[in-house]
């Protein structure tokens, strides 16, 4: 999804304006992502969290329930999420 190519007329927003739609778009990545844990069951952050540090036990803890509370739009963590998710797909 990309909010400012749809919404916004590119050629009259600021650099901040551009920054927090960016931020929006970051927002809406990691609500999908997480929702689709929730639709493959995983409905409670120890669920998520036991999941995800099964295939990356090096993961911040921390990080990680930042992430799920959507405190923290980590990119690292989110790739590690993807990661997990895609390959909970393909199972």
């Amino acid at each position: 999804m990309n909010i400012l190519k749809n919404n916004i007329p590119y050629v009259n927003i600021t650099n901040r304006e551009k920054v927090t739609v960016a931020r929006f778009e970051t927002y809406v990545k990691c609500a999908t992502v997480l929702r689709e844990y929730f639709f493959l069951g995983f409905k409670s952050y120890e669920s998520f969290r036991t999941i995800v540090i099964f295939y990356y036990p090096e993961i911040n803890s921390l990080k990680l329930k930042k992430f799920w509370n959507c405190v923290l739009l980590d990119k690292e963590v989110r790739r590690y999420v993807e990661i997990v998710l895609e390959k909970l797909k393909k199972v």
